[in-house]
């Protein structure tokens, strides 16, 4: 996937964008990267953190909250076929 000339939006979850309403502004980019807990934005904050999800990207922990496998499942059960980074 070439990101050339595209506009691109990097987003996580963070606190203190709730109630922000920066959705449609993230969603309107031509890529949307998705960090870390990013991956699992809850519906009813889509108009705080878009919908939009192109590129996944995370850093590996391990145990329960292990970035891999939450991605792999997560992407399994929607049967998305999504590009994503490790770092």
């Amino acid at each position: 996937m070439s990101l050339s000339n595209k506009s691109v939006c990097v987003v996580s979850y963070a606190k203190y964008m709730e109630n922000k309403k920066m959705g449609k502004i993230i969603d309107s980019y031509d890529k949307v990267v998705r960090i870390n807990n990013g991956i699992n934005i809850p519906k009813d904050l889509y108009d705080d953190f878009g919908s939009k999800k192109d590129i996944y990207a995370g850093s590996f922990c391990g145990g329960k909250n292990n970035f891999i496998l939450k991605t792999y499942c997560y992407l399994n059960k929607k049967k998305r076929e999504l590009t994503y980074l490790i770092f």
